[in-house]
């Protein structure tokens, strides 16, 4: 990690089962900036990614492709100018989709992504909060991957 550090500030997130204080003392140490022992939650996983991209200056602000504009920071969504009214999950549904423009995701990962590996949920937990957030946008930019799950579409 020295040597990494000596190319560059790439923020540093150890995962590890090692929860002892002395191996997070030396993860500290060897200036890593943050340290999480298994098992842990999902959220708290990407929470905890977020605030490091933060700070590093890594994370924008505002996030937008084609009409749709996401402000991570503040929870907030538009389209085309308008705001979206969504619940955590639809926001934190369609960030996931945001951060991997373009690309389908499965029923699985999204389903890891936004309830935690631990959830008891099936796909149609997920396929229920994707018909929502489509309910909620002007323009159905969200595609269905038959047999595979789903994508966002930059609108026309």
């Amino acid at each position: 990690m020295r040597e990494l550090r000596k190319l560059n500030d790439t923020p540093v997130l150890m995962m590890t089962a090692l929860s002892d204080d002395a191996n997070q003392i030396r993860a500290f140490d060897n200036e890593a900036d943050d340290y999480v022992t298994k098992p842990f939650k999902m959220q708290l996983l990407m929470k905890r990614v977020e605030a490091l991209l933060r700070r590093s200056g890594a994370l924008t602000k505002e996030m937008c492709y084609g009409k749709l504009t996401i402000n991570p920071e503040d929870y907030k969504a538009s389209y085309d100018g308008v705001e979206l009214t969504l619940t955590l999950r639809e926001f934190e549904i369609l960030m996931l989709f945001m951060q991997n423009k373009g690309r389908t995701l499965s029923h699985d990962t999204i389903l890891s992504r936004v309830w935690g590996y631990d959830f008891d949920g099936d796909g149609s937990t997920v396929h229920t909060h994707i018909k929502n957030l489509r309910a909620k946008l002007p323009e159905n930019i969200i595609t269905t991957v038959r047999g595979v799950g789903y994508r966002l579409e930059e609108a026309i």
